[in-house]
């Protein structure tokens, strides 16, 4: 499991991250090897610290949960008790006449099947992908709802334990993949020496996607497919991994429209936003459910309120989190057309628009998901504007192109008619005299509308600075859900910079100079 800064602020609110932190390894950047790379040309890319303010932290599932529950054992022992080998298999609500329930029994069943059951005032649903919690909470609401989305991109993966050969350093993220989509691999470190995890990731249905496959067919594939990864896997776990059936990724899913239910159930983690694992926010925004949570129970206790005002708080914070999250990260895992118009393309226009003006755009939208202190709605909205103004700057360029070709073209016709004209000649411009001329023309006006009108449009956006980190969730939640205070006479917009009324301004003085600029230049053409 890779932890981010967000998951790592998180623990160390929580006061985890002490006992987490000796067992992680850290990963400071990543090596991708594109479609049909051989091994020497993988490209290395070293995170700064613009970029990641916290490297992540890699470790070994098992690790983080007995490092969770040592922290348990420390610091709240006499509150929690641990009790292993019982799975959830239901619940039952303790309802009075039309009032929302307030205790609610958990039923549970060990691992020969006996029943067990537990009746409490506050159940917290964390039980993942299986989400008991969460349908029951569906099962006795009219409003509660789960939402499951359809996986037309769906994915199976196995692991493969991997030792890097002599010169690969032990830090980075490694990453292939084939030009078909068929075959995906991932790699990062679980110990010292060079030991790493391998994660192969094929098409749900693949024939090698089987259990009981046969070795030498996976060999080949991994020789084909990741020569560069094959030559790190040793014969016994490619063995391993053709016996074993492979496992599949989860589907992306999340609630509506709130986390709780009554004044005694609430949801965090995976049941409350199951994702695809491509973007280590998983648990890292698990890790971040549970902050907030225990942030909006301290601030009831402290304010002497009831619980289920607290658990109100907390869906108030962080539900639209939950669906935002799910929403961008099912955007960025869309196959075929759908993948290219929503990552693809998205992720080549905010790389060039960020590199051209990063004071006015903001990195993509994995990269803001990375952040910590940034909440997912805000990058929703971030990503919104830059689309806007992104669009707006291209229709302007085509445009500008269409006005400047036509001027040019006019003046250009004009004078080879009359110098046609004065040879006694009548001439009609083939389609390919009138794009060779669009172009030139175009791309003359384009040249001159960069070096004088972008300054001033740029002027309008400068002091607009990208997504400024939170607080805090709850906090976050609480600005947006009310009007934002503001001292008398401050036009600070909620990201800092001119306010939206001088932006409109510098935009309308931008536009005119822009107008001028063109007039003055069809005032000169013939």
């Amino acid at each position: 499991i890779g932890i981010g800064g967000r998951g790592q602020e998180a623990l160390r609110a929580l006061g985890a991250w002490d006992a987490v932190a000796p067992h992680t390894i850290a990963v400071v950047g990543r090596r991708d090897w594109g479609p049909g790379d051989p091994p020497e040309a993988g490209v290395d890319k070293i995170f700064t610290p613009e970029e990641r303010t916290y490297p992540s932290r890699v470790i070994a599932r098992d690790r983080l949960v007995g490092a969770l529950a040592r922290t348990l054992r420390e610091l709240h022992a006499r509150a929690v008790t641990v009790h292993h080998g019982f799975e959830c298999a239901g619940v039952r609500w303790h309802t009075r006449g039309d009032a929302p329930p307030r205790a609610a029994t958990l039923e549970l069943r060990d691992a020969e099947g006996r029943p067990a059951a537990v009746t409490t005032e506050l159940l917290i649903g964390a039980d993942g992908a299986a989400r008991h919690v969460a349908s029951a909470m569906e099962a006795a609401s009219e409003t509660f709802r789960v939402v499951r989305y359809d996986d037309d991109n769906a994915k199976v993966f196995k692991t493969l334990p991997m030792t890097l050969p002599p010169g690969w350093r032990g830090d980075l993220n490694y990453a292939a993949r084939t030009a078909d989509g068929r075959v995906y691999m991932d790699a990062l470190p679980r110990a010292s020496g060079g030991r790493y995890s391998g994660v192969l990731i094929l098409r749900a249905g693949d024939p090698l996607a089987a259990a009981g496959t046969a070795p030498a067919e996976l060999r080949a594939l991994l020789d084909e497919a990741v020569p560069q990864f094959s030559a790190c896997v040793d014969d016994e776990a490619v063995a391993r991994a053709a016996r074993r059936e492979a496992h599949r990724l989860p589907v992306f899913r999340t609630v509506a429209p709130t986390l709780h239910h009554g004044a005694c159930a609430v949801l965090v983690g995976d049941c409350a936003h199951t994702l695809k694992p491509y973007f280590g926010l998983g648990a890292n925004s698990a890790f971040e459910d549970v902050q907030v949570l225990q942030e909006t129970l301290d601030k009831a206790e402290a304010a002497g309120a009831p619980l289920g005002a607290a658990l109100v708080a907390f869906s108030r914070a962080r539900a639209p989190e939950a669906r935002t999250l799910v929403r961008l990260s099912r955007q960025l895992d869309r196959p075929g057309v759908a993948g290219a118009l929503c990552f693809v393309v998205p992720l080549i226009l905010d790389a060039l628009f960020h590199r051209a003006a990063p004071a006015l755009f903001a990195p993509s939208t994995i990269a803001l998901l990375q952040r910590e202190g940034v909440p997912y709605t805000a990058v929703a909205a971030r990503k919104r504007r830059d689309r806007v103004l992104q669009l707006v700057l291209l229709g302007g360029a085509v445009h500008a192109v269409a006005l400047g070709t036509r001027a040019a073209f006019a003046a250009a016709a004009g004078s080879l008619a009359g110098a046609l004209g004065a040879l006694g000649t009548r001439v009609a411009l083939a389609p390919g005299v009138h794009i060779a001329l669009s172009a030139a023309c175009g791309g003359a006006w384009l040249a001159i509308a960069r070096s004088r009108a972008a300054p001033a449009i740029s002027s309008a956006f400068l002091e607009r600075a990208p997504v400024e980190p939170a607080a805090s969730a709850v906090k976050t939640a609480a600005a947006q859900a009310r009007p934002s205070a503001r001292a008398p006479g401050s036009s600070r917009s909620r990201y800092g910079g001119a306010s939206s009324h001088a932006r409109r301004q510098h935009v309308v003085a931008a536009a005119a100079t822009a107008d001028a600029t063109t007039a003055e230049r069809r005032s000169a053409v013939p």
